[in-house]
C-alpha cells in the first residue's frame, strides 16, 4: 500500500478532491485528495500541473502565482506553506514532512530604503524521491537533487547532488546515502529498519 493510499485511509470523510471541474482553471485535471482546513489560493496565471495519487494532509496554505508542477505519488504532510511566484517542481514519490516550507521567492530588503513589497524568484526544483524533513524551509534558487533527505529543521539554498543526506542552517551535504545496492556510505544509525 502506498503512503498517500494510507493517508488517505487516514483523511477519511473529511477529506476532498480538487478535481475537473473546478472554478480556477489551474485546478481542473488530475484529482489530488485534500486534507481539512487546507488553502489553494490561486493568482489569474497560476498553474498546477501533477501526476497520479497525490495528496495535502490538511492544515496547509499554498500560495501559487507561477508554475507548480507536481509528478505522481507526492504526498504533503499538515501544515505545509508553499509560495510558488516562479516556478515550483516536485518529481515523483517526494515526501514533504510536518511544517516544511518552501519559496521561490524572497523579499528585497537592501539597499536601505529600498521598497519591502519587492521581491526576488528563482526556480526551485526537487527531483523525484526527495524526503523533505519536517520544519524545514526550502528557498529560492534550490535544487535538490533525486534521492536526497533533508533533516528536520534545515534551512536549504542552493544545488544539493543526487543521494545526498542535507541538514542545518544553513543546509549542507552531511554525507552522501546508501544506494539499494550499499555502495555508498554507511548508516551511523542503530536503530532497526521497518518497512513503512
Amino acid at each position: 500500500m502506498t503512503t498517500a493510499r494510507r493517508a488517505w485511509g487516514r483523511l477519511g470523510r473529511r477529506a476532498r478532491f480538487l478535481a475537473a471541474g473546478a472554478a480556477h482553471p489551474a485546478l481542473r485535471g488530475t484529482p489530488v485528495a485534500v486534507g481539512p482546513r487546507t488553502r489553494l489560493e490561486l493568482g489569474s496565471a497560476a498553474t498546477f500541473d501533477r501526476g497520479l495519487r497525490c495528496t495535502i494532509a490538511g492544515d496547509s496554505t499554498f500560495h501559487v502565482e507561477g508554475h507548480l508542477r507536481w509528478g505522481d505519488d507526492v504526498f504533503v504532510n499538515t501544515g505545509a506553506f508553499l509560495s510558488v511566484f516562479e516556478s515550483l517542481t516536485v518529481g515523483d514519490r517526494c515526501r514533504l514532512g510536518e511544517r516544511v516550507s518552501i519559496h521561490d521567492e524572497d523579499h528585497v530588503f537592501e539597499p536601505v530604503g529600498t521598497d519591502r513589497g519587492a521581491y526576488r524568484t528563482s526556480p526551485v526544483v526537487i527531483e523525484d524521491d526527495v524526503w523533505i524533513g519536517a520544519g524545514s524551509i526550502v528557498l529560492r534558487g534550490s535544487h535538490i537533487g533525486a534521492g536526497s533527505v533533508v533533516a528536520a529543521g534545515a534551512v536549504v539554498r542552493g544545488a544539493f547532488p543526487p543521494g545526498s543526506l542535507i541538514a542545518g542552517v544553513p543546509a549542507r551535504v552531511v554525507r552522501p546515502l546508501r544506494s539499494v545496492s550499499g555502495d555508498e556510505a554507511p548508516s551511523d544509525s542503530p536503530g532497526r529498519v521497518r518497512s513503512a
